[in-house]
């Protein structure tokens, strides 16, 4: 079974990544930086970790606190172009979870003053 997250799980995974610590993470320090960064609610943020935690995104260590598991490969839906890439190779943009190609289309526009950029864009 493929795991693919939505924005909201994305952000909520971007939070982790800086909540994180080297003895794990803890979710008061997640909900803190959901509600500022994106306001997203205590409960939702409570319910996205345990989802995680129920696909084994998020995990227990002995010490008790949470922590992401790297070894879990998850996916996330590019709302540009709606392809499907691996959580590792996104690019945050806006809030906004975008694959590499369309985050180079949109910061690669042609300038219609210099021929040549615009015949080598085109030709490329």
């Amino acid at each position: 079974m493929k795991l693919v997250l939505d924005e909201e799980e994305t952000w909520i995974i971007e939070c982790i990544k800086e909540a994180h610590i080297d003895c794990g993470f803890h979710v008061r320090d997640v909900i803190k930086k959901a509600k500022a960064r994106y306001g997203l609610s205590r409960s939702t943020v409570y319910e996205i970790v345990s989802y995680l935690e129920f696909h084994g995104l998020v995990k227990t260590n002995k010490s008790g606190n949470r922590e992401l598991d790297q070894s879990i490969s998850y996916f996330v839906t590019c709302p540009v172009c709606g392809k499907e890439i691996p959580g590792n190779e996104y690019i945050l943009e806006n809030g906004k979870s975008i694959c590499e190609d369309c985050y180079l289309e949109e910061h690669q526009r042609i300038k219609f003053a210099d021929p040549m950029a615009v015949r080598s864009k085109k030709t490329l």
